[in-house]
């Protein structure tokens, strides 16, 4: 009995040790912790189902066998681990581990040495949990405050912004990042880690384009924005799509899945994938908000898929806002600063231009005494007489000096042109012949002139000239090496047009497509602090008082509703490039005209001056001396006055008898305007002149009750004003002393 009662005893302890050991086995399988067993050689003995799960190996017989060192991504850490082991017999800390599909995962473990019941050590055991995604909601938790005190610092957003992507970069330890900040209706980057050339040259930029390379526009005239990037930042995202969340994000583990989708399930517009094809697995696009306006976004990219999760997203939502925050403070203040320079520069271009006009007015008024004056003396005097030559020279001089004032009016956009549709590029091919015959041989000349090319609304006379100053200051940046100057026309989009080094500064490109005449020269180039003189008149690098080439292409382009861009940089050549609104977009802006003169049919009326007397009223003596004799060599009986109000009185007491009034338009105490007023209220019929040195567009401009048959631009000559009177009159005058 007692056998038989040892034998049952025996056979319970054992039964007691498989249950205990199959419950051993069961907790080391079931386990969540992934366990694994070595041996004093470092080689894997034995594994659980949690570490095949983990390392995502499909069989114990893939793993077992395998050095510790394996997996792990830094192979060198296990020597460490192993010798923590063997001195203390246990080891705890955190690594990064390699997968069996060479992907990788932050790791806490805790191994300890095995011991056999005598005491020996015989192998090692860990235990192991994936703490990526804890570890990485730290760091991520992190960023938000960094990023804080990041734009708190002193320094402009291109300081601030590079350290703030540097430092998302380091500590999210992603491959690449970027920040796309709003600028004209793109979003480029503003500051990037980790993109490369290759990528930046096809994806710095956003706006769906057509095969034109033309911005597409939605129907509400807003610039369309491509793939995922655009999808955000137009902020047209939806909360119930798994790409998304309710922030606006996009975000993707699995980015080569995109290409998987048919294209009415893609949300994005346009897709590119460009991402995809650099290799680039995850993905997190995070709109930069300030209140309801999305400013820009934030971009992270990684080659190994799995490493966003839905709660690192929105903790990056949350330094996004920071972000945001930071940003709108930033550029209020930048903001301030730059409308202080630009309303400087604008104030300073108004006072010059003030400056301008008044040299002008000014300056035309003693060239109308000095020219009318010699005009008489060479009437009176011989052609072929040695005096007669001397007064010749003069009056070309005083020609010469009438067209600098010209040109003044010009760079002050005054100068009244005719605009009507032109084909651009035939324009620049009609003067190939004269550009390429005025070139020095050292300069090779190149063309790229479409046929038909693109139509704007212009005057054609100014284009040309404007053509003609850019090629002329090209020929100059080259000087006497051998360069390289090209001319070109093409289309562009309103947003392709840069809002820096543009001038006119008071010019914005309004219509959504323009032409471009573009200008490229391969001379010395311009430094950077030059740029915004180059249109100052006389402006120059070369010497003082060089000339008024390039102020009145200025001009022309006042003229034409026109603008143009310069990008420059020393010893790298120049390019200039015109842009003009095309024909189909132009807005026509209604111009003050003067009313065609009442005339008899027939033609004009041939008799010697038999029109009633002329009241000239102008308030400088030697103008109205000179103009007086000039009238009378006309065959005209002349009235004098000096100011407005004397020829008021003087008017009431020959009403009747007076032919025209000729009225300068800038008099004291009652100008022109006031004069003509008063005189068509006493006589409704008739006709005035108004005469000025100001040019016509200026002289006329603003809303008067009455207007005058004709305007004359001083200084004029005789046949000028006759001619003038003529047509005004409907009568052809008799000059006394025509020869």
């Amino acid at each position: 009995m007692k056998a038989i009662e040892e034998s049952q005893e025996a056979r319970g302890e054992e039964q007691q040790a498989k249950d205990l050991l199959r419950i051993k086995n069961l907790v080391f399988n079931d386990s969540i912790t992934a366990i694994s067993i070595a041996n004093l050689d470092g080689l894997l003995m034995d594994v659980n189902v949690a570490f095949l799960r983990l390392w995502r190996y499909a069989d114990r017989d893939d793993v077992i066998g395998k050095p510790i060192s394996h997996f792990l991504d830094d192979p060198s850490e296990c020597a460490i681990i192993l010798a923590s082991l063997n001195e203390t017999g246990c080891w705890e800390g955190d690594y990064t581990a390699r997968r069996g599909d060479g992907t990788t995962f932050l790791a806490n473990g805790l191994a300890t040495v095995v011991h056999e019941r005598d005491g020996r050590v015989i192998g090692y055991q860990s235990s192991v949990l994936d703490v990526t995604a804890r570890k990485r909601a730290e760091t991520y938790r992190g960023i938000g405050s960094r990023i804080l005190q990041l734009l708190n610092q002193t320094g402009t957003l291109q300081e601030t912004i590079p350290l703030v992507v540097a430092e998302v970069k380091r500590r999210a330890g992603v491959d690449a990042v970027g920040i796309r900040l709003h600028d004209g209706e793109d979003f480029p980057y503003f500051a990037q880690e980790g993109f490369s050339d290759d990528f930046l040259r096809t994806e710095n930029s956003l706006i769906a384009r057509d095969a034109e390379v033309t911005a597409c526009c939605d129907r509400e005239g807003r610039v369309q924005l491509e793939c995922a990037c655009g999808l955000v930042l137009t902020g047209k995202t939806n909360p119930a799509h798994p790409l998304f969340t309710p922030w606006g994000s996009f975000w993707t583990d699995d980015a080569r899945s995109l290409l998987d989708l048919p294209a009415e399930q893609d949300p994005r517009l346009h897709p590119r994938n460009v991402c995809i094809h650099q290799g680039f697995a995850s993905m997190a696009l995070v709109p930069i908000r300030n209140k309801d306006q999305i400013m820009g976004l934030i971009q992270l990219n990684d080659r190994r898929p799995g490493r966003f999760t839905i709660e690192t997203v929105e903790l990056l939502e949350e330094a996004a806002a920071y972000i945001g925050a930071g940003l709108m403070r930033r550029q209020t203040d930048e903001e301030k600063t730059l409308y202080a320079v630009q309303r400087s520069k604008l104030l300073k271009a108004e006072g010059l231009n003030r400056m301008a006009g008044a040299v002008a007015h000014h300056f035309n008024n003693k060239l109308m005494v000095v020219m009318g004056n010699l005009e008489l003396a060479m009437r009176a005097m011989p052609e072929d007489s040695e005096p007669g030559s001397y007064l010749i020279q003069a009056m070309q001089g005083a020609r010469q000096a009438a067209d600098i004032s010209t040109l003044m009016m010009t760079y002050l956009g005054q100068m009244n042109g005719v605009h009507e549709p032109m084909d651009l590029a035939g324009l620049c091919r009609q003067r190939l012949p004269e550009i390429r015959r005025d070139l020095p041989t050292h300069i090779h000349f190149r063309t790229d002139l479409p046929d038909p090319g693109p139509i704007v609304l212009g005057d054609s006379r100014q284009i040309r000239q404007i053509l003609i100053n850019l090629i002329a200051n090209a020929q100059e940046a080259i000087g006497t090496q051998a360069g390289t100057i090209r001319l070109a026309v093409k289309t562009v989009s309103r947003v392709d047009i840069p809002d820096t080094d543009r001038f006119p500064l008071e010019w914005e490109p309004q219509a959504g497509r323009y032409a471009c005449l573009e200008i490229e020269d391969s001379g010395c180039g311009i430094a950077d602090s030059d740029k915004e003189k180059l249109f100052d008149p006389f402006f120059s690098t070369k010497f003082t008082g060089r000339g008024l080439g390039l102020p009145v292409v200025i001009g022309m382009l006042r003229g034409n509703d026109a603008g143009i861009t310069v990008m420059s940089a020393i010893r790298k050549g120049s390019t200039f490039r015109v842009y003009m609104a095309l024909a189909s977009a132009g807005l026509n802006r209604p111009e003050r005209t003067i009313p065609p003169p009442q005339q008899a049919p027939g033609e004009l009326a041939a008799r010697s001056a038999k029109t009633g007397p002329v009241l000239v009223i102008e308030d400088v003596p030697a103008i109205r001396d000179v103009v007086a004799i000039m009238l009378q060599n006309l065959g005209l009986t002349v009235l004098l006055a000096d100011n407005g109000a004397a020829a008021v009185e003087l008017f009431q007491q020959h009403r009747s008898e007076i032919g025209c009034v000729l009225c300068d338009l800038t008099m004291p105490h009652m100008d022109g305007w006031a004069t003509l007023t008063a005189l068509r209220a006493l006589r409704p019929d008739v006709p005035v002149i108004l005469a000025s040195g100001y040019d016509e567009a200026r002289a006329l401009a603003g809303d008067h009750p009455e207007s005058p048959q004709a305007f004359i631009g001083k200084p004029y000559n005789m046949r000028e004003l006759r001619d003038t009177i003529e047509r005004v009159l409907g009568v052809r005058l008799t000059d006394s002393l025509a020869g």
